[in-house]
């Protein structure tokens, strides 16, 4: 490791799970982890007994952590959280008690919560002395009403809870938590700026997805779009399915769909594709190693974004490293995506219904498909210049001069961190979004 102003600097960091290899949330942990690791001087790591599991197997396939950094795992306490707090936050709540608890023991020179992404639940930092960063954490927006005959009967409830719980966190016990343990917060969106403001935390702005690398493809483009992700109710798959079918016949005769992914949804996708007529130029090969999914992201002319709900998406921003538009539905369920991807880097549906998402999605799918190369290279180059500013490299020295300033005496005394100037057409789309707090927030 260089020598850096962090080189003498001992951080505990936080994350319940990594894996650079599956899942969005435990591969943006391992690489915060990675990156910093090459800007401190020791980390000690707490995670959970998974955690430490997969990566004891990461590390026999050839994946290691920098030499710098300690692993300790963490059992679980009993949960303090009952129903209808769902299963898996019950869990998760149980496992930051514990690691408070071992938090505080490293008692290292500054502690940072890095995984999972919420400001709910409880808090790993509250009883660690110290500057304390939580994040980045984001809010995820309630999915639409239209998409309630989606979920299923089981996922509507939890989308319900998930909604409650989210509407107003000051209202329950643990709502704050996470939040009140911190110093300072890195917010992904704007109701988690507001939280940390209001309990008289610093905050800066911070979008949960890094990339490796910017890698755009200069080469003619294949007349391919491009599905990835969870093949679940809350990802709808189908919806590209059935967009893309009413799409037939005002896209060349050529152009293809290809979705990447794994999950209950798989079989039915493949059917569906049948039922539609659409076999031919739809390819559903299930899961493949990530570096297929860019390798298809480099060649294609767009990624396909058909989330219900979600804060933001590491597969827009993928998208964007290789200088790939997406075409996206836009609903508030997503709402998230305008606050960094504005809309003119790709092609964006409006939706207020689901036979609206359909026919308006298909619109997009056609206009970019059939866009002038002139017009496709300038959104192309809208989205490197978004992926530049949000590469693991980037946003670690981002975070470095983060630690700096906090461990300073004014920093210490609670002094408010910068954060990077904003961008004057993400400005524009926050405040066509009402983004702008009366108490004079500006996300």
């Amino acid at each position: 490791m260089s020598a850096s102003p962090l080189s003498e600097t001992h951080a505990c960091i936080v994350a319940y799970l990594l894996d650079p290899l599956h899942g969005s949330e435990p591969a943006n942990a391992w690489h915060w982890i990675d990156q910093m690791a090459q800007r401190v001087g020791r980390i000690s790591l707490i995670t959970s007994p998974h955690g430490s599991e997969r990566l004891q197997a990461l590390a026999r396939s050839g994946h290691q952590l920098q030499p710098n950094v300690e692993v300790l795992a963490v059992e679980s306490h009993r949960s303090a959280m009952a129903p209808p707090v769902p299963g898996w936050y019950r869990q998760y709540g149980a496992w930051l008690d514990g690691a408070a608890i071992a938090v505080a023991d490293v008692n290292a020179d500054l502690s940072h919560h890095v995984m999972v992404g919420s400001p709910f639940w409880g808090s790993s930092l509250h009883l660690a002395r110290g500057p304390r960063v939580l994040g980045p954490v984001g809010i995820s927006h309630v999915p639409p009403v239209w998409t309630a005959a989606r979920w299923g009967a089981r996922g509507a409830i939890a989308e319900v809870t998930r909604g409650v719980l989210g509407a107003a966190p000051q209202a329950w016990a643990r709502g704050t938590a996470g939040v009140r343990g911190a110093t300072h917060v890195l917010a992904a969106d704007p109701r988690t700026a507001w939280m940390a403001h209001a309990a008289g935390r610093s905050w800066s702005k911070e979008l949960l997805e890094g990339v490796a690398r910017i890698e755009p493809n200069p080469e003619a483009r294949d007349l391919t779009l491009v599905w990835a992700g969870k093949l679940i109710p809350r990802k709808a798959p189908e919806l590209a399915l059935l967009a893309w079918h009413e799409a037939q016949g005002s896209i060349p005769p050529e152009a293809r769909l290809v979705m990447y992914g794994e999950g209950p949804l798989l079989e039915k996708l493949r059917a569906l594709a049948g039922q539609l007529g659409v076999p031919d130029s739809v390819l559903v090969p299930g899961r493949v190693p990530q570096p297929a999914v860019v390798s298809a992201l480099r060649s294609g002319r767009g990624l396909l974004f058909t989330s219900l709900r979600d804060t933001s998406s590491s597969q827009i921003l993928e998208a964007c490293a290789s200088g790939t538009p997406s075409v996206s539905l836009r609903h508030p369920g997503v709402n998230g995506l305008d606050l960094w991807y504005p809309r003119n880097a790709g092609w964006a549906a409006e939706a207020k219904s689901w036979r609206g998402a359909i026919r308006n999605l298909s619109h997009a799918i056609v206009a970019c498909l059939n866009a002038p190369e002139d017009e496709w290279a300038m959104r192309s180059a809208r989205c490197t210049d978004i992926a530049s500013r949000q590469t693991w490299a980037v946003k670690a020295d981002r975070m470095a001069r983060t630690y700096l300033s906090l461990m300073s005496p004014r920093g210490a005394r609670g002094a408010v961190c910068h954060s990077d100037p904003p961008d004057p057409v993400a400005g524009r789309n926050n405040v066509a979004l009402g983004m702008l707090r009366d108490d004079g927030i500006r996300f």
